[in-house]
Formats: structure tokens, C-alpha cells, sequence
């Protein structure tokens, strides 16, 4: 019984820290999507079929709500996060193929799932991602996704797929420095409790 309660208490503990790292990685990656919504309007507007744009508002939305939205379940809210990653990823994909940013905001998503959700969420998150990403691969290049020619050059393309790093890569920091504070704190809890 006392195995159990162990148990009980390790699994207590890490969902714990994962509601206390995605609330605070989450509120940051919020204001994020904010400045990354509005640069992407400003370089992208013209140039973006306004389905696509109508996706990424409704993405942008979603963002806002795990962000901002406490009330929900930790849960509910880092699969509405992960999930819209993995989307953008996928519409991005579709959009830009290969010189876009897709495979950034898919990676995301599945380490983001990981972390967030736990191992087998982030292996449903990374089959998920591979088949979105072969199925849009064939789907385009046997033309039954329609595409546009888009220069691999071109300004608006670099500065895209700039920012989307920039942002996953902040995120992925943010993930795993709160990550190692937790756990620097749980060593030195440990040792003062060995001390005793």
C-alpha cells in the first residue's frame, strides 16, 4: 500500500510542476503569439490566401485562451496549445511546403507534448507530425494540393521563418530552464531532508 501511495504522490507531484511550468511558459509564449500574429499580418497580408489567415486568427485565438484562461484544467489547456502548434504547423506546411516554417512548429508541438502531456502524448504528437508531414509532402507533389510559387529569397519567407524560430526556440528555453529550476529545487529539498 505504501508503494502505492508513493506512486500516487510522484505522479501528484509531477502533474504539479507541469501546471506551475505551463502556466508561467504559457503566459509568456501568449504575449508572444501577439507580437508574432501582428508581425506576420504586417509581412503577410497580401500575399496570404485569406482562409489560411482566418486559420491563423482562429490559432491566434486558441493561444490566447490556454494563455489567459486559468480556469480551464492545465490539461485541457496544453492540449489546446499543442494541438493548435501542431496545426500551424501542418497549414504551414501545406502553405509554404519545404521553405516554410512547418517543420519548426511541428517539432514544436511534439516536445511541447512531451513535456506538457508525457511520454506517450508526445509519441502520439510525433506520429501525428510525421504523417502530417509525408501525407503533405505527397499531397503537393502529386498536385492534388494546390500550391503557389514562392521564392525560397524572398523577404518575407526569411523573415517568417525567423521569427517562428525565434519563438520555438524561446519556448523550448523557457520549457527547460523552468524544468531545471524545478529540479535544482527537488535535489536541494532532498539533501537538506538527507541531512536530517
Amino acid at each position: 500500500i505504501s508503494q502505492l501511495i508513493d506512486a500516487q504522490k510522484k505522479i501528484t507531484a509531477l502533474q504539479d510542476w507541469r501546471d506551475e511550468v505551463f502556466s508561467k511558459v504559457i503566459r509568456a509564449i501568449g504575449i508572444a503569439a501577439t507580437l508574432a500574429f501582428g508581425a506576420n499580418i504586417i509581412l503577410a497580408y497580401e500575399s496570404t490566401n485569406k482562409n489560411t489567415l482566418l486559420l491563423y486568427t482562429v490559432s491566434y485565438l486558441l493561444i490566447v485562451i490556454a494563455a489567459f484562461a486559468p480556469r480551464l484544467n492545465t490539461v485541457y489547456r496544453a492540449h489546446i496549445f499543442t494541438t493548435v502548434i501542431l496545426f500551424t504547423g501542418m497549414i504551414t506546411s501545406a502553405e509554404k511546403a519545404a521553405i516554410g516554417d512547418g517543420r519548426i512548429w511541428l517539432v514544436l508541438a511534439v516536445f511541447l507534448a512531451t513535456v506538457f502531456l508525457g511520454r506517450r502524448a508526445g509519441l502520439v504528437y510525433a506520429a501525428i507530425a510525421a504523417i502530417a508531414w509525408a501525407l503533405i509532402g505527397y499531397l503537393l507533389n502529386s498536385d492534388l494540393l494546390p500550391y503557389r510559387e514562392l521564392d525560397q529569397f524572398s523577404f518575407e519567407i526569411w523573415a517568417g521563418t525567423t521569427l517562428s524560430l525565434l519563438i520555438a526556440s524561446i519556448t523550448i528555453v523557457l520549457t527547460i530552464n523552468a524544468l531545471s529550476m524545478h529540479l535544482s529545487q527537488s535535489v536541494d529539498k532532498k539533501a537538506a531532508l538527507a541531512k536530517v
